[in-house]
């Protein structure tokens, strides 16, 4: 299990085994702070649901993302995608936009899922 997998099954629609892994991860390595860019999007769940994101599970996934910028990361790409997801909790449209991009920057970019992590960004 690992970072790999975490993003895959995050990927896979598998929110709380996606969170199992990216805290496993983070039991590897604390400083891991692109797991917590994980966790805060598994707890969002579904982005193909119909509606708004429930205010818990937006506020869940804000304070994931808090603790990961509260660690540092070490890049710029790791900075870029906390403070993406870190946004504010209340605006429920830029969250939904944000999710929707997240889905075009990695559908068929990538075989896998590391490979799509980092060409999300180019």
């Amino acid at each position: 299990m690992g970072i790999n997998r975490a993003v895959a099954l995050l990927h896979s629609f598998q929110f709380s085994r996606a969170i199992d892994d990216f805290n496993v991860a983070l039991g590897a390595d604390a400083t891991c702070t692109i797991a917590y860019w994980g966790i805060a999007l598994s707890d969002w769940g579904n982005p193909f649901a119909p509606g708004k994101i429930d205010e818990r599970l937006l506020q869940l996934g804000h304070e994931s993302a808090e603790r990961g910028e509260t660690l540092g990361a070490k890049t710029a790409r790791e900075r870029a995608y906390l403070a993406a997801v870190a946004a504010d909790p209340g605006d429920k449209t830029y969250a939904d936009q944000l999710k929707a991009g997240a889905i075009r920057n990695y559908s068929g970019r990538a075989s896998r899922p590391a490979e799509a992590l980092e060409s999300s960004v180019k």
